[in-house]
């Protein structure tokens, strides 16, 4: 029998059988190993030749979810707010809070294990896990500033007492958020309606330039490539073509300059993090950036920045012709809003799924998006909704779904505001100011007054 050591001791590994039932082939077998510590992760990877490796979730962990929302909802205060996350353990969140005294507060929600530095495999004898104290999860409460942003960033400080390991979005998003509210001391409704809506990229406003540079004098260049991206004012709308450009070179990058160093297979497994979280975007970037020149010399630079454009420009011909003129970002950058049903073959689907529809954004703009590596640019992640209120004044609220408000495909309110969405448009949630109203009901005969 095979055993786990507990302490101490050792202890047998648990053993079960699950049954999924796959289409075609009837209910398969799914052994499933356990430690005190959680499942063998390594058993569900094929050919794993390390050690066992066993997955512990916080999310098993004893916790009081529904109340932490429930006190949410009753809370008066941003003090109310904070004193919520003391009863949740999972999903780590970044929650905003405002009320009506003008307090405002970013606040960290939700169980941050403590791990050592530098992240990786712990050891048996470090469970059961420590977690941050609630008191001392990441805070910051009435900015000098005056406002509070978040984009999936990390909100601890670079000083922050404990390690903060996660995956978090690379910081060009929320960067840019930042520049657009304290660019000026007041703002509106529209504008905040805008901003929502912004498309502009400071990841290729940073890197674009350096781009052009390390290949400016490179003869193996399109003239016409190395213009359209110096011409560019790195607004990623739909119907340019630099984007288009910068974004699948820079997909050929990230996996180019990663196989200078690393295995394949190694490679293949950073690239598809690139949808989740800032790993390897930020060390890609600073890659172009000429940093690191241990894993990639000048020379290597260049050459392997050249490499990526031919490559991506191959990529883009395969898909959308050689014809230049018809290029652009949103010939490639769409969604389509796949029903359940709408994921099996049959005639059904062009009732049941939304779309194909050209997108602007990235991920990292405002407007964010997201994608799979196996379908690049076809997007599975973004807004699932937009809302904007005046918290003076809530009545003042507009919001737009993404399809409609209603789930059933045969309803005519299934669809139709996915061209709202895509626009931009927005709609009144109240249909007029709300005011009060007294009613006199009349005392009828026989009933006490």
């Amino acid at each position: 029998m095979a055993t786990v050591r507990e302490g101490s001791g050792w202890t047998p590994l648990s053993a079960r059988v699950e049954e999924i039932v796959i289409k075609g082939r009837g209910a398969q077998p799914f052994p499933v190993r356990s430690t005190p510590r959680g499942p063998l992760y390594s058993d569900l990877t094929p050919g794993w030749s390390g050690p066992p490796v066993s997955l512990h979730w916080t999310g098993m962990e004893v916790s009081h979810e529904l109340d932490a929302f429930l006190a949410l909802n009753r809370a008066t205060s941003v003090a109310d707010a904070i004193a919520a996350r003391a009863l949740a353990a999972t999903p780590p969140l970044n929650m905003a809070a405002a009320d009506g005294s003008g307090n405002i507060a970013t606040i960290s929600f939700g169980w941050l294990p403590i791990r050592p530095e530098p992240a990786g495999i712990l050891d048996a004898a470090a469970h059961p896990p420590r977690y941050v104290p609630v008191e001392e999860l990441a805070l910051e409460i009435n900015p000098s500033r005056g406002w509070i942003a978040q984009a999936n960033n990390r909100i601890a400080s670079d000083g922050y007492q404990h390690p903060f390991h996660a995956f978090y979005e690379p910081l060009y998003r929320i960067r840019r958020i930042e520049d657009e509210l304290g660019s000026r001391d007041r703002h509106s409704i529209a504008d905040m309606r805008a901003l929502q809506l912004d498309v502009y990229s400071l990841h290729a406003a940073e890197l674009s330039p350096i781009l052009v540079t390390i290949l400016q004098d490179d003869a193996s260049i399109p003239l016409w490539w190395t213009e359209d991206l110096r011409s560019w004012d790195f607004q990623t709308r739909s119907e340019s073509r630099a984007s288009l450009l910068f974004e699948v070179f820079y997909r050929h990058w990230v996996r180019e300059s990663l196989r200078v160093r690393l295995p394949l297979e190694m490679v293949e497994a950073l690239s598809g993090m690139l949808s989740a979280g800032a790993v390897p975007m930020e060390f890609c970037d600073r890659l172009l950036n000429g940093e690191y020149s241990a894993w990639l010399d000048e020379d290597q630079r260049r050459a392997v920045a050249r490499s990526s454009v031919h490559a991506s420009i191959a990529w883009i011909e395969e898909r959308l012709g050689v014809d230049r003129q018809t290029w652009s970002w949103g010939a490639l950058h769409t969604v389509t809003f796949t029903h359940p049903l709408g994921q099996i073959d049959g005639p059904h689907q062009r009732f049941v799924n939304v779309g194909p529809f050209a997108v602007p954004g990235n991920r990292t703009t405002v407007w964010p998006s997201g994608d799979r590596t196996s379908a690049p640019f076809a997007i599975t992640g973004g807004p699932s909704m937009r809302f904007v209120t005046d918290l003076r004044r809530p009545e003042l609220s507009w919001m737009t779904n993404t399809l409609g408000q209603h789930g059933w495909p045969l309803s005519r309110h299934y669809r139709d505001q996915v061209d709202d969405l895509l626009k931009g448009h927005m709609h009144p949630i109240w249909g007029q100011p709300r005011r009060k109203r007294t009613t006199i009901l009349p005392v009828r005969a026989g009933c006490p007054e």
